[in-house]
């Protein structure tokens, strides 16, 4: 029989009747093929299988008891031999830990001990180096001189190293530091000799000689003195090409681009040399550019000065003191300054191209830099040197007092040519500082345009005296037209004119003020961004980081600018609202001027003189109207057809009818006034008719 698998007895669900129903059950399932067993036979078959399952389980559990209680005795003895090991490093661990302590408490002695044992040891490792080098050093002060007879540079900068090493080593011994002095006699002594063949090698680009003194001087650690000497020899060409101006008989700004030619050819040709001869130095170039505009920078600044002297000319050498202070007064030529400028801004950008990319944008500014330097001077007085030559342009504008018709003439002639001369201002500006002197040009065109519009009201009380407005106090001598029985009228229309003047120069003025607000704010995202450091700075604004108390002032100006209802010319703008309101009062008292002449007549009148008649008749009356109502009517009858061209050229000028066509209503609510329509002729011949018969009354 096979054995019986007993886990399932293990179940804690198990049901013994349910087991044998199914071992029975599944017997009989197998047997269905071939000859049938009977439940007796199966369930005998199934106790069978159980009897010998349950032997083998007690076979099994007897054997296991019995090895279990052989093995107890031999497990305790290994316990207890467990236990003894266990309390015997215990033991040792405690006695361990004991030692530790004492290594421990002692540890910082020891530390210290080791210390003054280890620093004995540099001290006397360090005197037995300095013995060496003092070794050395005798013996080198010994043969150094012979050394140099020989003329052998690369040895004798071998040995120089080789001393200037021990001396360095040797620079805290007082008997030594004597001696510092001395190698750099020999080491200057060396770049003596060596000079005239490095000059050569530098002049001629000789390479291989170039590096064996590049080598030399690098022993003797004096590589800033070679490039100071690779610089003077790179400079020599440059410099007397600078001096050939003095020579030339081309003006300064045409010769300054071909000067600038010459060193942009050098700085590329010199680009890939330097770099072969100073592999490690990116910056010898940029240096050399530096020292380049720092030697010519003087000599540069006075010949800018003398193009913007108009009368300057650099071939003339019989200047006297007398010239001199004549010339004072010259016109500064900001043209000729603009050309240099954009002349040396397009080198600058050449030079920063061939820059870029080998160092560092910091050091480029530094190029830049010294190249505009000169100009710094001129951009930081460009309002000074505007307004010097705005105030020379601006003398030919002035009208010399001449008649009137010539004086009012000559205003209308000469306002156009002021404000182009102001407008030129702006692109100077924006050509030369990149609009950041906007605040002094604002300043400075306000001075200007106050100056002329100053003048203009001048002319304009002048203006006055001539046409004898101001009897009282004028020193003009009357014209001969001005008579008591003849009225000029071209005084009238010079007048209306002067008022045409004044409406365009008000005109022209809003609009050029308007322009230069549209300028400056052009400018003004660009210069703020620049100033608050978000944005590269312009080769133009430059100057300005020699000037932080500029910057702060300009940052303000500008951002006043956002003030729509800011006007940058209020002192002009306030003149011309004078000038404006003083016309007006010319042209009203010139057309009236007339009549107050005719109405101050009359208490001249002989009839006053006449003794009064008492009498109670009507007092008569002339039927023909007086000598002065004649000339006033004909005056006033006149007026319309002098304004009427004005009018026409002029809307301010200009006449509405129907603007005047509840006139005589107005006038009739007046008590003292009665006016009549001429086409009431019937009226008119009524008052005329009993006018005559009273007459013959009187008679």
């Amino acid at each position: 029989y096979d054995l019986m698998d007993v886990s399932v007895f293990l179940e804690d669900n198990f049901d013994p009747k349910s087991w044998i129903n199914e071992n029975i059950k599944t017997k009989k399932n197998e047997d269905n093929g071939g000859e049938s067993e009977t439940v007796e036979q199966q369930s005998s078959s199934l106790f069978m299988k159980l009897q010998l399952s349950s032997l083998e389980l007690s076979n099994s559990l007897e054997e296991s008891c019995n090895s279990t209680l052989t093995s107890i005795p031999r497990c305790i003895r290994e316990i207890e031999k467990a236990k003894v090991e266990a309390s015997e490093l215990k033991k040792k661990l405690d006695k361990f830990v004991e030692t530790l302590s004492k290594m421990e408490s002692n540890t910082f002695e020891s530390l210290r001990f080791l210390s003054e044992i280890d620093g004995i040891k540099m001290r006397i490792e360090s005197v037995f180096g300095a013995l060496k080098e003092v070794e050395k050093v005798t013996k080198l002060q010994g043969t150094i001189e012979s050394v140099f007879t020989t003329g052998d540079l690369g040895k004798i900068a071998e040995e120089l190293s080789t001393m200037n090493h021990s001396l360095q080593v040797l620079k805290d011994v007082p008997e030594f530091k004597s001696q510092l002095k001395t190698i750099e006699r020999y080491q200057e002594r060396l770049e003596g000799l060596a000079r005239p063949q490095l000059l050569q090698a530098f002049t001629s680009h000789d390479l291989e000689t170039a590096h064996q003194f590049v080598n030399i001087f690098t022993k003797i650690d004096r590589t800033e003195q070679l490039r100071q000497i690779y610089y003077k020899t790179r400079l020599v060409p440059v410099e007397q090409f600078w001096e050939t101006f003095e020579k030339s008989s081309t003006s300064f700004v045409k010769w300054l681009p071909t000067f600038y030619d010459e060193v942009l050819l050098l700085t590329s040709n010199e680009s890939s040399w330097a770099t072969a001869i100073f592999p490690n130095e990116q910056t010898v170039i940029q240096k050399l550019l530096i020292e380049t505009f720092k030697s010519i920078s003087s000599s540069f600044q006075k010949r800018i000065e003398g193009c913007i002297d108009s009368n300057h000319n650099h071939l003339n050498t019989n200047n006297t003191v007398e010239n001199s202070i004549a010339n004072r007064n010259n016109k500064p030529s900001l043209g000729n300054l603009i050309d240099l400028f954009d002349s040396t801004l397009n080198f600058s950008k050449s030079i920063r191209n061939l820059l870029q990319n080998k160092v560092s944008a910091v050091q480029v500014e530094e190029v830049m830099k010294s190249i505009l330097e000169p100009f710094f001077k001129f951009q930081n007085e460009f309002s000074s040197l505007e307004k010097a030559s705005l105030s020379i342009d601006l003398q030919p504008l002035k009208v010399a007092q001449q008649g009137f018709d010539e004086t009012v003439a000559k205003i209308d002639t000469t306002f156009p040519r002021l404000f182009l001369l102001v407008e030129s201002s702006i692109n100077h500006c924006t050509q030369l500082t990149e609009g950041a002197e906007g605040q002094s040009l604002v300043q400075v065109l306000s001075e200007i345009l106050s100056e002329w519009l100053e003048h203009i009201l001048t002319l304009n009380q002048y203006l006055r005296e001539m046409a004898r407005l101001e009897i009282g106090t004028s020193t003009v001598p009357p014209s001969p037209t001005f008579s008591a029985s003849y009225f000029d009228w071209s005084t009238v229309n010079s007048s209306l004119s002067l008022l045409q003047i004044s409406n365009k120069i008000t005109e022209r003025m809003s609009s050029f003020e308007r322009n230069l607000k549209m300028n400056l704010l052009e400018q003004k995202n660009v210069i703020l961004k620049v100033l608050k450091g978000q944005s590269p700075r312009p080769l133009t604004m430059l100057y300005l980081k020699q000037s932080p108390a500029k910057e702060s002032r300009l940052h303000t100006f500008f951002e006043s600018l956002e003030n729509v209802h800011s006007k940058l010319l209020s002192k002009p703008s306030n003149q011309l609202v004078s000038l404006a309101t003083l016309v007006h009062s010319l042209v009203f008292d010139t057309i009236f001027s007339f009549i107050k002449e005719r109405l101050n007549s009359v208490p001249q009148l002989d009839i006053w003189k006449l003794e009064p008649q008492v009498s109670t008749l009507m007092p008569t009356f002339s039927l023909s109207p007086s000598n002065y109502i004649t000339q006033i009517s004909e005056h006033l009858l006149t007026l319309p057809q002098q304004l009427e061209p004005f009018s026409a050229d002029d809307s301010s000028l200009s006449f509405d009818p129907k603007s005047i066509s509840n006139l005589n209503q107005i006038l009739a609510d007046n008590k003292d006034i009665q006016i009549h329509n001429p086409n009431d002729s019937d009226i008119y011949h009524s008052d005329r008719e009993e006018g005559s018969e009273s007459e013959a009354e009187k008679r």
